[in-house]
């Protein structure tokens, strides 16, 4: 019991409403990106109703699947060494942990992808299956951007503002490219391949915060970040864009 009290305290701040700022922040990003990305309909009913997974699946994702898959392999890093080794190799065991977490949020994402297509009786057309994923990854880029926003907003716009504000668009970039992968992998049948993509390259997003701490500069962190989300883009909307192989 005492476990569902504070995660339910964790999840409490998720559903307060956001900054009006931050929502409009979270538009333009999705608007940039989606018009820079290959032509999806995202006013499908599948797409909708993915983008509502998502949002649902965003809050369980960080709340109570993320922690716990990291301090399991936390633990299970001690218990193969031990924790004086691990605590003092920060970057590798935060890699470990950064890739663990990104695991945790696409298979959820993946679970999401299935059980919208179950609900549109499993359609395997392309158009539908790019349509679902990018609603899956609106969904959860949408809700991550805007309460990333939401308290840096209510403190008012100034030049420290810029950082996140580019983190945030960035961010949505990666969520668009690998969730146009895992659509993409409903139709070529191959989730293990995309997973184990879309699983890299947000890990690596992840592992920015390994590297602010050890002490990169703000400036140097986000250079990386931009980097490997317009990797994560560019990567997924390649993969969408794809013609299929023949003889599938």
């Amino acid at each position: 019991m005492d476990w569902i009290g504070d995660r339910w305290d964790d999840l409490e701040p998720l559903l307060q409403l956001p900054h009006w700022g931050a929502l409009a922040f979270t538009l333009i990003f999705v608007l940039f990106w989606t018009r820079l990305g290959p032509r999806v309909r995202i006013f499908r009913v599948g797409a909708w109703l993915a983008l509502v997974v998502g949002a649902v699946l965003f809050p369980v994702t960080v709340i109570w699947v993320q922690p716990e898959v990291q301090e399991s392999a936390r633990d299970l890093m001690i218990a193969v060494t031990d924790q004086p080794a691990v605590d003092s190799q920060p970057l590798l065991s935060g890699l470990a942990v950064a890739i663990v977490r990104a695991a945790g949020q696409e298979a959820l994402q993946i679970i999401g992808i299935v059980f919208v297509l179950f609900l549109l009786g499993f359609r395997g057309d392309l158009g539908t299956a790019l349509a679902v994923g990018l609603g899956s990854a609106l969904g959860f880029a949408m809700y991550e951007s805007a309460t990333a926003l939401t308290p840096l907003l209510n403190l008012g716009m100034s030049g420290d503002s810029m950082i996140p504000i580019l983190r945030g668009l960035f961010q949505v970039g990666a969520h668009v490219g690998t969730g146009l992968m895992l659509g993409r992998a409903w139709v070529e049948g191959r989730y293990l391949r995309y997973f184990l993509i879309a699983t890299a390259l947000h890990g690596a997003l992840g592992y920015s915060a390994v590297l602010a701490i050890s002490g990169w500069s703000d400036g140097a962190v986000l250079v990386y970040f931009g980097a490997v989300g317009l990797l994560a883009f560019v990567w997924g909307a390649a993969i969408a864009g794809a013609r299929l192989r023949q003889g599938r």
